[in-house]
């Protein structure tokens, strides 16, 4: 299954684009559903069909959160998680 079809956005919630998958993706590493190399930015963006700077925005707020790492131009996911997860993403948001 492709990623995109596991990250759910919704254009028309007011919460920006890179907070919904940034969101979506931590639930994804909090249930264990992902591991390995991620998609490109690039790549997921022409799948979810938004643009590559919001994708870029949520792996590199992943990337600082320690819940993903970069490897050259790829986005893994961290081998050692925080456990910053997806309910305190969505607490910081209110």
């Amino acid at each position: 299954m492709r990623l995109a079809d596991l990250v759910d956005i919704d254009p028309y919630l007011h919460m920006p684009l890179n907070l919904q998958v940034k969101t979506a993706l931590a639930r994804l590493l909090d249930r264990g559903e992902l591991n390995g190399q991620l998609p490109s930015p690039g790549q997921l963006a022409r799948e979810l069909r938004v643009f590559s700077g919001s994708i870029r925005r949520a792996y590199d707020e992943l990337v600082a959160d320690g819940r993903l790492c970069t490897e050259g131009f790829d986005y893994r996911v961290a081998a050692a998680e925080s456990p910053r997860g997806a309910s305190e993403l969505e607490t910081e948001l209110r």
